[in-house]
């Protein structure tokens, strides 16, 4: 019983080094700085009902350094004031139509604000999403 508990040991130990090289040896991408040329982004924002959580997103779009990007909230069926909280905020408000065979909801709403984006790159967040720092979009980039 003793033999067996050691070779388990060595081999946790075996397991333990060969993990540790395998992530020394993972390449870190470069952080862009956001004076680099980075493509161009069209960021959409699916929302039903979202006029109490979008404002937090939208001052936290407006606060990154970097903000050359395309702002889409796509407003599928609110019965609040959605559409309005996201224009004011500077947003490119769209009201949800149905696409090709989808049916009414988030997919929905999201391919609908993709067939009318003008970026290279896509992004799409939820409306209770806050971004933490002034270079959070650069970092997903």
């Amino acid at each position: 019983m003793e033999v067996l508990y050691i070779i388990v040991q060595i081999l946790a130990l075996f397991g333990l080094l060969a993990g540790l090289l395998m992530f020394w040896s993972i390449v870190k991408p470069p952080i862009q700085e956001p004076n680099q040329l980075l493509p161009t982004l069209s960021i959409i924002i699916p929302a039903r009902n979202e006029a109490l959580r979008l404002p937090p997103l939208l001052k936290s779009l407006k606060a990154q350094r970097w903000n050359d990007f395309e702002l889409i909230v796509v407003d599928d069926g609110s019965s609040d004031h959605t559409a309005a909280v996201a224009r004011s905020h500077g947003a490119k408000v769209l009201t949800s139509k149905q696409v090709g065979h989808m049916k009414p909801g988030k997919s929905n709403a999201c391919a609908y604000g993709a067939q009318f984006a003008q970026g290279e790159w896509l992004l799409f967040l939820d409306a209770d999403v806050q971004l933490a720092g002034e270079d959070s979009l650069v970092k997903m980039l």
